[in-house]
């Protein structure tokens, strides 16, 4: 009974996704290929190893006389010499068999696996097609050295193989839509279960949003986007699939459950909530700059962002020889240090530029801007000014650089054409539009994720 559930007798899978190339170069290997007894396809978990050799399984009894499939995994449960007779009984009679090892990382026994290769170098007639996590090839100790093998490297789906997948497999009136909010929302469906994932929860609730939010739910929960393998006494972690390893030593006193490997590379509800409230707040025309620091003063964490440690909204500039205080929107002080930029914020319907053909240049709106933040500048010229802030706030200034957040990316000027632009202002003011802000802020929540 063990050794007859160890093969694979069901049908070809019916959500295989793309991988044309890799299908016509398994079939080029049997016709083109005939000392090469081997192929390895090699992929990290749920790039689709098992969808794919399943696929050329069908395919593939055409080309062979025998064609058997085992999981890889299924072989733990037996003895040495179980394997060994099973192999002799489905092998023996056949002229050209190919045998398919579906985890060749999941076999815990290096013995069971130098048995599978010993059948082979004594059988001509065999092809072997294996699918394995890359890790697990760094020695191959179970080959002979004059053993002559392929690899077939499994990466990410190819864009229009999704595209096509979700086009065949949605069920909406509206498909541009869907994949204008499959983007927008910064989804990554290059993986073919998460796609398969994402395809069955839309069609169940129709609505992109709580798709996103289900499979976050789903895939996330206890596993925080981190993909963990333990290798003897360490930790191999990857935080997601394009990331190389870490080894973390792991405390005798420390137990960790092994369970399914989860690799997310979309952003969490946290972060998604907190982008999607700004992107709304920039679109709206009637919105003050009181509305903006409100937003800022919630969510500080994207104008600290990964240089500044301390974030402080409206300070006072008190002056003694002028009238009235000064006040910036924020302080930043920046990383372990006493000192503090500036940081300005205006409107984003303000037009930065104006000009036209080669006199381009920024509008009065920014240089009024400059002259306003260049007196916050000034006002740490002095000490006994510098002195006075540092016994108030805790942190100073001394000729700080000041970051304008205004406007909106301008249409028709490209980015070479900017920095020219941006050469005409003194150097300490950095000039941010609302657009530049929003995708930092996008890279920063998927850093902090991550």
């Amino acid at each position: 009974m063990k050794i007859r559930n160890t093969f694979y007798t069901g049908n070809n899978v019916t959500n295989f996704i793309g991988r044309d190339e890799e299908i016509q170069y398994l079939i080029d290997w049997y016709s083109n290929e005939p000392n090469t007894k081997i192929t390895f396809l090699v992929g990290q978990v749920g790039t689709g190893k098992t969808a794919l050799v399943l696929h050329f399984k069908e395919i593939a009894k055409h080309l062979f006389s025998n064609v058997i499939y085992m999981q890889g995994r299924a072989l733990n449960s037996l003895h040495i010499k179980e394997v060994n007779e099973m192999l002799q009984k489905n092998i023996a009679n056949s002229s050209k068999t190919l045998l398919i090892i579906d985890g060749l990382d999941e076999i815990n026994s290096n013995d069971k696996i130098e048995t599978v290769f010993r059948h082979l170098s004594v059988k001509n007639n065999m092809h072997l097609l294996i699918t394995t996590r890359p890790a697990v090839l760094g020695s191959r100790s179970w080959l002979n050295s004059d053993t002559i093998y392929n690899i077939i490297s499994l990466g990410d789906l190819k864009m229009d193989s999704i595209v096509k997948y979700l086009s065949d497999k949605i069920e909406t009136d509206n498909f541009n839509k869907i994949i204008y909010q499959i983007e927008k929302n910064n989804i990554d469906l290059k993986n073919p279960r998460l796609l398969n994932y994402f395809v069955h929860q839309f069609n169940e609730n129709k609505d992109v949003d709580l798709t996103i939010q289900r499979m976050e739910n789903t895939l996330s929960k206890g596993y925080n986007g981190l993909l963990v393998t333990v290798d003897k006494d360490k930790l191999k972690v990857y935080p997601t699939s394009r990331v190389g390893a870490e080894l973390l030593s792991l405390q005798p006193s420390i137990s960790i459950p092994v369970g399914p490997y989860i690799i997310r590379n979309c952003l969490s509800s946290f972060w998604r909530l907190q982008l999607n409230e700004f992107e709304e707040l920039i679109n709206e025309t009637n919105k003050k700059e009181a509305d903006y620091q409100r937003y800022f003063e919630k969510y500080p964490h994207f104008i600290k962002g990964v240089d500044y440690e301390k974030v402080v909204p409206h300070p006072i500039l008190d002056r003694i020889d002028k009238e009235g205080a000064l006040i910036p929107d924020y302080f930043l002080q920046l990383l372990g240090e006493k000192y503090a930029d500036i940081l300005e914020l205006k409107l984003p319907n303000i037009n930065i530029i104006s000009g036209k053909g080669n006199r381009i240049g920024y509008s009065a709106h920014i240089h009024s801007a400059i002259a306003q933040v260049r007196e916050y500048r000034d006002y740490f010229e002095k000490q006994e000014y510098r002195a006075s802030i540092l016994q108030k706030y805790g942190l100073t200034a001394y000729r700080p650089t000041i970051s304008l957040v205004i406007g909106r990316k301008p249409k028709g000027i490209n980015d070479e054409k900017l920095i020219q632009i941006n050469d005409t202002i003194p150097p300490y003011v950095k000039v941010i539009t609302y657009d530049k802000l929003f995708e930092k802020m996008k890279r920063l929540a998927m850093q902090k994720y991550l």
